[in-house]
């Protein structure tokens, strides 16, 4: 099913008088997924809502990204909002109230978070041009609320919805603009502290080793130290983009391991052969910086951990297209790559020939 499809559906048959309409079976997890997935970088998750308990009028589609939250209760995220009567939807990128206005009150809320989106927006680089930072889906004090978070926002009719090659176009636009924004509210939290109230610094923890095995590890932030070296190492994001692709390596034959294995990503057997695999989050675009990493920590982990007459063989796995020269670069190497495409896992010419995708 494709996104405008899947819309109309909803709309069509979302009822508030019941948690059990159709509308509200097609926000179910498992739909929101095989919908959306495929089309949004990997690590991502995804989540849809018509309420809980007592139907909500403003049924929601929301796109996370874990290591900035897991929840629309804080810290920021794309979500798509039906207003009211359910004849339009909004596509925005907004900001968790919930928490936060158990803290100040509803009326002290709106203004704060109006404040924080526009300190947010001002910060953003890339072209804002028809998007709107109003948004109305509802009068009530919720949906006040995420018309005063809202930081930009694409607005369309249900009924008149454009093409789903614009709708895609849209929502690529939109996840880069949540990778800039993240990036945004995390330079102002360290150059600005207090400049927001929505802000939510990460948690440093050290993940637990285990039995040999595929298990993601700790979800929250962690340090990995090595022979007297710290490496920083994003958690949320980059785990759920090792689990997706643990699943995709099993599916194809292979036993991919985390256990055991650390402070190395994930390492598969590939008949008989192992091979070490890198996960990087492409954050904001930056390509440049995530390969170069990839490379560093392969490089270092196969001399560190392997003998000369039992190196592994090396893949670079990414949540999203890296270009043809880095693809190149990596490939002069012998190091295949794996990204995730749109609609699909795509890899390098080594990588095909591996069967990894």
């Amino acid at each position: 099913m494709d996104i405008r499809t899947y819309i109309q559906q909803i709309a069509a048959g979302y009822h508030t008088d019941s948690v059990h309409s159709e509308g509200h079976v097609l926000l179910s997890r498992a739909t929101v997924e095989e919908v959306l997935k495929p089309v949004i970088p990997a690590g991502l998750l995804v989540r849809g809502s018509g309420g809980q308990g007592r139907p909500t009028p403003t049924p929601w589609i929301a796109i996370l990204d874990p290591d900035e939250t897991r929840t629309l209760q804080r810290g920021i995220y794309l979500v798509w909002i039906f207003s009211n009567d359910r004849s339009e939807i909004v596509l925005s990128l907004n900001q968790g109230i919930t928490e936060l206005q158990a803290q100040l009150g509803w009326s002290a809320l709106l203004p704060v978070v109006k404040a924080e989106a526009e300190r947010l927006r001002r910060g953003l680089r890339a072209d804002l041009s028809g998007l709107t930072t109003d948004i109305d889906i509802g009068r009530k004090k919720r949906q006040r609320g995420y018309g005063a978070a809202n930081i930009v926002a694409k607005t369309y009719s249900v009924a008149r919805l454009p093409p789903e090659s614009q709708l895609l176009s849209d929502l690529r636009r939109m996840v880069a603009l949540y990778q800039e924004a993240i990036g945004v509210k995390r330079r102002l939290t360290v150059t600005k502290p207090g400049a927001l109230n929505t802000a939510t610094p990460a948690q440093i923890r050290e993940p637990g080793e285990g039995d040999v095995g595929f298990k993601p590890k700790s979800r929250a932030d962690y340090q990995v130290r090595m022979q007297a070296a710290t490496q920083h190492r994003r958690g949320d994001r980059h785990e759920v983009l090792l689990t997706e692709y643990a699943a995709i390596a099993a599916r194809l034959g292979h036993i991919p391991r985390n256990r055991r294995v650390h402070p190395r990503d994930l390492t598969l057997n590939v008949s008989g052969q192992e091979w070490l695999v890198e996960a990087k989050v492409v954050y904001d675009g930056n390509a440049t910086h995530a390969v170069r990493a990839a490379i560093g920590q392969l490089m270092e982990y196969a001399h560190l951990f392997y003998e000369d007459g039992s190196r592994p063989r090396l893949m670079a796995l990414f949540t999203e297209p890296i270009g043809a020269v880095f693809v190149g670069l990596l490939e002069s190497l012998n190091i295949a790559v794996v990204w995730k495409g749109e609609g699909s896992w795509e890899g390098s010419e080594l990588a095909a020939i591996a069967g990894l995708v």
